[in-house]
């Protein structure tokens, strides 16, 4: 059965305590934490001792869903090295919160690059770093906000990869801006989603929760809305997912 958490995103003001109160109080399961942030946020969770992060959400009877960064593959080595320390960092950090994946971006191709040969420098880049998330029993979980945003070409590099620690985190909202409906990516990517995102715009989200309920998906979904919207969001997600409350 899947599982449904919000994002800390929308609410860098409030706190880990009060982001895990408001999860149990709205009646989420889980929220992401941000990571690598470069505004200043109250909840970012590599200032607070990971032992105290586990006490807050465990008192909630919360989980930490997903620890998300907005780093992607730059195709230039020495910021691609220092990228890859800060996610190995991250890995490290979402197995001592017992966070089982990791969110990260795809990859910006180069002047005149062609695609493949982007995919292929990606699935490289993947391959170290799934090994580091494996050793940690993490799931990294690759977004389709940059240059891979429909299922296809993501496909493309993950089933070549066939890493069993990587996967990846789809973003429904992304898919509709580049055309694709989820009744087109879900069924192409199937066990290849580790992790989901919804927002709330032009993309079907009914139509991906029950795409996801479909193949019997039982990870998490999790929304990206304001703090007023979260209620109303939550029991739609409960509705069309067959989740009872």
């Amino acid at each position: 059965m899947m599982k449904f958490a919000f994002s800390a995103a929308a609410c860098p003001q409030w706190d880990l305590e009060t982001l895990a109160g408001r999860a149990r109080e709205l009646g989420y399961e889980g929220v992401e934490l941000i990571v690598g942030s470069s505004t200043a946020s109250s909840n970012d969770p590599e200032l607070t001792d990971p032992s105290k992060i586990i006490d807050i959400f465990q008192s909630a009877n919360v989980k930490v869903a997903c620890l998300s960064a907005d780093v992607a593959l730059m195709q230039e080595p020495k910021a691609d090295a220092a990228t890859a320390g800060r996610i190995v960092r991250w890995i490290e950090l979402a197995s001592l919160l017992q966070c089982p994946v990791v969110k990260i971006s795809d990859v910006y191709i180069k002047p005149r690059q062609s695609r493949s040969a982007a995919g292929l420098a990606l699935g490289e880049w993947l391959a170290r770093l799934g090994d580091s998330a494996a050793e940690k029993k993490v799931m990294l979980g690759v977004g389709n906000a940059i240059s891979f945003r429909t299922a296809r070409v993501l496909w493309t590099v993950l089933e070549p990869l066939g890493h069993r620690s990587v996967g990846t985190a789809w973003d429904v909202h992304s898919a509709a801006e580049a055309g694709e409906s989820p009744w087109v990516s879900v069924p192409m990517l199937n066990s290849r989603i580790i992790y989901a995102i919804v927002k709330e715009g032009r993309a079907d989200v009914r139509g991906f929760v029950q795409r996801l309920r479909g193949i019997g998906y039982e990870g998490w979904v999790t929304v990206h809305a304001p703090p007023d919207q979260l209620a109303d969001s939550l029991t739609r997600l409960r509705e069309w997912g067959g989740v009872g409350q």
